[in-house]
């Protein structure tokens, strides 16, 4: 009975209906999204926290996407999280003036089917939320 089991798993990993997980993951295509948000977060952290290697200092922000746009002819991932709030991440140095304000921010999805992060590529200030600014000064 032992052989006869051992026998039926050997021909089935021959026949390749046993797969192993690969150990690597297909890359999201191509993206780019043009979100309207709210900054409900801002923060400075090691990106040990978010399991990025290498080690370095992050700029974090969570924010409420209220509008999600395409940029030119790129697909719009952040269209399935308007109304939710999402993590946005950058290597670059982001004021702390963010907090609590709107943003125009174009973002790019980057990961695989076992998760990924949105890396922020530009970020503003919408005009309107610049002129309130001016005349509070």
């Amino acid at each position: 009975m032992c052989r006869t089991t051992l026998c039926v798993v050997l021909i089935m990993v021959a026949c390749g209906l046993i797969a192993c997980r690969p150990s690597f993951g297909v890359s999201v295509i191509p993206n780019e999204s043009l979100i309207t948000s709210t900054v409900l977060e801002y923060s400075i952290v090691n990106s040990k926290l978010e399991k990025i290697e290498p080690e370095q200092t992050l700029y974090r922000l969570f924010v409420e996407v209220t509008e999600s746009k395409a940029v030119e002819d790129k697909v719009n991932i952040a269209k399935k999280d308007v109304g939710k709030t999402i993590k946005l991440f950058s290597k670059e140095k982001l004021s702390p003036c963010l907090f609590g304000k709107e943003i125009e921010v174009s973002v790019a999805y980057r990961g695989d089917e076992r998760g990924g992060r949105y890396w922020i590529r530009r970020i503003e200030l919408p005009k309107s939320n610049i002129q309130s600014e001016q005349r509070k000064q």
